[in-house]
């Protein structure tokens, strides 16, 4: 905190107490003129005003005192009973000294004192307003209580908001770096296996491998990339398929242009074209993006044998699968749906709808329609 800022702060504070002991002189004071006007008498506005003013700015000086004690000795539920008699000690210190504070002013307000008529007043004060001084006191006391409560208790709601976003955060990070392995192993495994029967088609994997790492890396600064760049991860993961299965595997790309520019999770078509290769054996894979309101669908269908004879890991129990569904939680909650079932002429459809946000950094870009067919990749 900037010591200007600390200054205005203090200033703020003591404008703020000068205003709350203002104001309580009015209230008492238009209480006060308003029983004289009751009782049938001539309402004093005046003079209630300048002694209602100067009881409150009398408690006005004695507040910093009163506060310091409520916060160096605070009643708390495991040192209340020792602090109670130390607070009863001080509020009988601040009555006796607002007491003698206010006598001199009510002397000067009346008409006609006297000589005598000082010890009097002292008297009638102590008298009549000493417990009224503590009261006050006590009333400080509680409101300040009140107010360190809640400010201790808005202090661990946003440590806790902070430590869940902070956990929410490396668990996604975790979730993220996991892709990474899962996809390099896979990929250098069908790398191993092309060594002894095409070096040509695993060097040329390994090419497309390096480029999809670059793109990768340059987009993997965070949790969502603009539906336009995952597309071109996409493509490069495509060639590598491509490059296993050849003339096995057929795809198809159609992006809405309205939806080119949405945020979308880094990395997310991966591993669902994985599960529906695997499912599908190859074959026709149709992948699909459009906006609908403020929604963003993502399919990803294949013409496979269906979910029914599917392997425990095609129906999603595998890493890919697993690591979308609970990133997919962590980044929308209840906001997103992840669907896998049958589709009705064959094969799975895997579906992702989460809302829709415009990606800014690829906003300038252009947002031309996106239909990709076997022959792009």
């Amino acid at each position: 905190m900037s010591p200007e800022y600390r200054r205005w702060s203090r200033r703020a504070k003591v404008a703020m107490w000068i205003a709350g002991w203002t104001g309580f002189a009015v209230f008492f004071t238009t209480h006060t003129a308003l029983n004289e006007v009751y009782q049938g008498h001539s309402p004093r506005w005046a003079w209630q005003f300048a002694r209602w003013l100067t009881y409150s700015y009398v408690y006005c000086a004695l507040t910093p005192i009163i506060l310091y004690t409520s916060r160096r000795y605070p009643l708390e539920r495991d040192t209340w009973l020792r602090r109670v008699p130390i607070h009863v000690a001080v509020s009988i210190v601040v009555a006796c000294l607002a007491t003698l504070l206010c006598a001199p002013v009510a002397f000067m307000l009346t008409a006609d004192p006297g000589a005598d008529f000082y010890p009097k007043i002292l008297i009638d004060l102590f008298v009549l307003a000493f417990q009224y001084h503590m009261l006050i006191y006590w009333a400080i006391v509680g409101f300040d209580h009140g107010v360190e409560t809640y400010r201790r208790f808005r202090e661990r709601e946003r440590a806790a908001g902070l430590l869940a976003a902070q956990l929410a955060q490396a668990q996604l990070d975790a979730l993220k770096m996991q892709l990474h392995p899962h996809f390099l192993f896979n990929t250098l495994n069908s790398v191993s296996v092309l060594m002894q029967t095409d070096v040509h088609a695993a060097k040329h994997m390994l090419v497309c491998l390096s480029h999809l790492l670059r793109g990768a890396l340059q987009a993997s600064t965070g949790h969502e990339v603009s539906l336009r760049r995952e597309m071109e991860l996409l493509r490069s993961y495509l060639e590598i398929e491509k490059t296993r299965f050849r003339d096995r595997l057929t795809t198809r790309v159609e992006v809405d242009p309205d939806a080119a520019d949405a945020q979308v999770p880094y990395f997310i078509l991966q591993p669902l074209v994985e599960n529906a290769i695997r499912h599908g054996d190859a074959g026709n894979i149709r992948i699909t993006a459009s906006r609908d309101n403020g929604s963003v669908r993502l399919e990803v269908a294949d013409d496979g044998c269906g979910m029914e004879r599917a392997t425990p890991r095609s129906k999603g129990n595998g890493i890919g699968l697993a690591n979308t569904r609970a990133r997919l939680e962590k980044l929308y909650g209840a906001q997103h749906q992840f669907e896998l079932h049958d589709a009705p002429g064959g094969g799975v459809v895997a579906a992702v709808t989460i809302p829709f946000r415009a990606c800014e950094s690829d906003a300038a870009e252009s947002s031309e329609s996106a239909t990709w067919t076997e022959s792009a990749f």
